[in-house]
């Protein structure tokens, strides 16, 4: 009766093991699928220039580029965006800028100094191209050349004029990316900021502001030898699920 009692207990604690080392397997297979799925996409980064209008009057006067948009000559943008899966990506802008003496700022009265811009913002960004090839169904380009995106998300900016300093922001906006040669290519943006912080409610504050951003941007290729080893791998991990 003892040693029948003994080989349950044995054949019990096998099985547990068995159990423990499938799941164990599973989970692996799991972890390593998602890694796949998100190492394999690419990075862009972007160097371009930025065009603020913040005359204090949303959605006014939006091409009042005389009086109300501030462009720096000097590169002004930097941009990086990490590809995920089905279209989605995220993506990191920080944008410097210099409001010139007699703009008009978060006033109709003209400024009497010049200040400085700084905006610092993290989007989620999704690619519509992944729905509707634009390239070759709309401009009868090579496919895949477009992407058209909306992105939004939040952001920090930081002003030195004399009504409103600095000021956490809501983004939302549209832009498009054209990759033409060897992963180089163009961006263009247009981006609504809703201030969190001032008077008045979220969509009629005076921190809001506009804001298009363009210039080249450059896709880096996928290391095709990682992406050999994440191969061997998970087959390894799938080999030693079926033993």
């Amino acid at each position: 009766m003892k040693n029948i009692k003994i080989i349950i207990l044995a054949v019990i604690l096998t099985a547990s093991v068995k159990q423990a080392n499938a799941q164990k397997s599973k989970f692996a297979i799991a972890w390593y699928k998602m890694i796949d799925d998100l190492q394999p996409t690419p990075w862009t980064a972007g160097l371009g220039w930025n065009i603020v209008d913040d005359n204090g009057k949303p959605f006014k006067k939006i091409f009042d580029a005389g009086k109300s948009w501030n462009i720096p000559p000097y590169p002004s943008v930097f941009r990086a965006e990490k590809d995920f899966t089905k279209g989605w990506a995220a993506m990191f802008n920080f944008n410097f800028n210099q409001y010139k003496a007699g703009k008009l700022v978060n006033s109709d009265i003209p400024s009497t100094s010049s200040s400085i811009f700084m905006s610092f913002d993290l989007n989620a960004k999704y690619n519509f191209s992944q729905l509707y090839d634009f390239s070759s169904k709309l401009f009868k380009l090579p496919p895949k050349l477009l992407d058209v995106y909306m992105a939004s998300g939040f952001g920090y900016t930081s002003r030195n004029t004399s009504r409103f300093k600095g000021a956490g922001t809501y983004n939302i906006g549209f832009g498009m990316t054209a990759i033409f040669y060897k992963g180089w290519g163009m961006n263009l943006e247009a981006m609504s900021k809703f201030g969190l912080a001032g008077p008045g409610p979220l969509f009629k504050t005076p921190t809001n502001y506009l804001q298009y951003n363009f210039g080249a941007v450059y896709r880096f290729k996928i290391p095709a030898k990682s992406l050999g080893k994440r191969t061997r791998r998970n087959k390894n991990v799938h080999i030693q699920t079926k033993l």
